[in-house]
């Protein structure tokens, strides 16, 4: 991961001092032109390949068969518009990828 964060385009949740974090999943905010063109990128170039997870409820059909479609929740909407959660598990290795050259 320390290699990812040396992306200034990529922003992941930080971990206050004294702290540590279980990385369950490996997600960011992306804030560069398009989160789907670097998703594309990444599985062309490197074989990476990288989701969109954790929709917000109030987008889900479910939701908003049900009159539970409509939030106003600015935060939410960004983090979601721009997220991007990597491939993780303990041992993988992120090597020949140029991370600073996004976008």
């Amino acid at each position: 991961m320390n290699a990812l964060a040396d992306s200034p385009k990529l922003v992941f949740q930080t971990v206050p001092e004294g702290c540590e974090h279980v990385y369950h999943l490996m997600a960011a905010r992306y804030d560069g032109h398009s989160r789907d063109d670097l998703m594309a990128l990444l599985y062309e170039e490197f074989n990476l390949k990288c989701i969109v997870q954790y929709w917000p409820l109030y987008r889900s059909e479910l939701f908003r068969n049900h009159g539970f479609g409509a939030a106003l929740v600015p935060e939410t909407d960004r983090y979601y518009d721009s997220m991007i959660s990597f491939p993780w598990w303990s041992g993988i290795l992120y090597r020949g990828i140029a991370f600073r050259h996004w976008d």
